[in-house]
């Protein structure tokens, strides 16, 4: 099965992961339908087209006294993206960047059991060599060993990737936007597991952690 995929990122402030954010979007095995960028206090970005590669929309979306807005930033992508007409929404913290089999991995899962949520593993990068990280062979640059989520493990967020179906996200009516300065994930797997929609992981949907 498929359907129209989008991943919507949150750029606030600095935003330095971005172009290789970006860059391992286009090059996955099968590219985004859909890239949209949320920019939280990110005025630079209001303009922001990549030359190449995946198309990005960018959401502008002004700061909250309290500190980043970051369930409202999701829910903005989010439904930029549906209206778009988005079949699964590929939630993608900017620190995390893109195996080349994490879109496809997604697609697939969510349009096959769309009643769940969707997360993959993740691998910590060390430092960049001098030439940059290769995008195509990034389990070369990973620090360590490999880092699973585990099935409704929260230890990754706000630093996360996270995939649901349209229909969980209509179930679950998005975000608490209540939530401020800190993610929304914990609490939208918390309101999803009391409705009978669970996290499962999808051991292909491999992203890779920029250091800290």
């Amino acid at each position: 099965m498929s359907g129209n995929v989008a991943v919507v990122t949150v750029a606030a402030g600095d935003h330095p992961g971005l172009e290789l954010h970006h860059k391992a979007l286009s090059i996955c095995r099968r590219p985004p339908d859909q890239h949209v960028v949320v920019a939280v206090d990110a005025a630079d970005l209001i303009s922001w087209q990549p030359p190449r590669g995946v198309a990005s929309r960018v959401v502008p979306l002004s700061p909250a006294p309290e500190g980043v807005p970051y369930a409202a930033a999701m829910n903005a992508g989010g439904g930029v993206a549906l209206a778009a007409g988005a079949d699964v929404l590929v939630f993608l913290d900017l620190a995390c960047v893109p195996g080349e089999e994490l879109v496809a991995a997604y697609e697939r899962a969510a349009c096959q059991d769309p009643a769940h949520l969707w997360t993959g593993p993740a691998s910590r990068l060390g430092p960049p060599p001098d030439a940059g990280y290769d995008l195509c062979r990034l389990d070369d640059h990973v620090e360590g060993a490999g880092e699973g989520t585990g099935e409704g493990d929260p230890r990754l967020w706000p630093r996360f990737s996270l995939a649901l179906h349209r229909k969980a996200w209509a179930h679950l009516h998005g975000f608490d936007e209540d939530l401020i300065g800190h993610s929304p994930v914990p609490d939208l797997l918390h309101r999803a597991a009391t409705a009978d929609l669970y996290l499962r992981e999808v051991p292909e949907a491999r992203s890779y952690l920029l250091p800290t």
